[in-house]
């Protein structure tokens, strides 16, 4: 959209804006997720991605922004309550196939994953909080237990990627010293 790459957190306005219209009720629909966790990725150069949850720039638009923000995303829904769509987010996004390619990348030239992290647990001990609650809520538990499954092991890859490929790295800097 023209409007896309222009104001950082539109995405994620629009979206708190439908939530509230909706009473949380409804699910964002598709194309305002996937603005929301990847942006606008028409014109974005992969070159100088912070990758994840970082912003992205826009081939030549200087000072350009995306509008991704998944981490916002995650606020917005952790602040209606929807837990499981938070979990679908951090998901999604470790799982992204820009996230596969991240093993190229070199971070003496700047290409590091931001994840974060302290978002990530407080929405753990969040669903903790609710999991362990005996407050009678609408909220499913196992569902919400099973999604925090798939987050953590979503996690746990992330991780493994993450050994994976700083072994690689150390193993090129030795070759490239010999």
């Amino acid at each position: 959209t023209i409007y896309a790459n222009s104001c950082h957190g539109l995405s994620n306005s629009v979206a708190r804006a439908f939530l509230i219209s909706t009473g949380g009720e409804l699910d964002l629909p598709i194309w305002l997720k996937n603005l929301c966790m990847f942006g606008n990725t028409e014109g974005v150069d992969s070159s100088s991605t912070g990758g994840l949850f970082a912003q992205h720039r826009v081939s030549g638009v200087e000072n350009s922004r995306n509008a991704a923000d998944p981490a916002g995303l995650i606020r917005v829904f952790m602040e209606f309550g929807r837990l499981e769509d938070a979990c679908d987010i951090v998901i999604d996004v470790l799982s992204s196939k820009n996230y596969e390619a991240s093993s190229n990348r070199l971070p003496e030239k700047g290409n590091i994953d931001y994840v974060p992290y302290d978002l990530i647990d407080t929405l753990w001990n969040t669903i903790e909080a609710v999991a362990s609650s005996d407050v009678d809520t609408s909220v499913d538990i196992a569902m919400l237990l099973k999604k925090r499954g798939q987050m953590e092991n979503a996690l746990k890859r992330h991780f493994e990627s993450l050994k994976t490929s700083e072994e690689g790295l150390q193993s090129a800097r030795a070759l490239s010293y010999s």
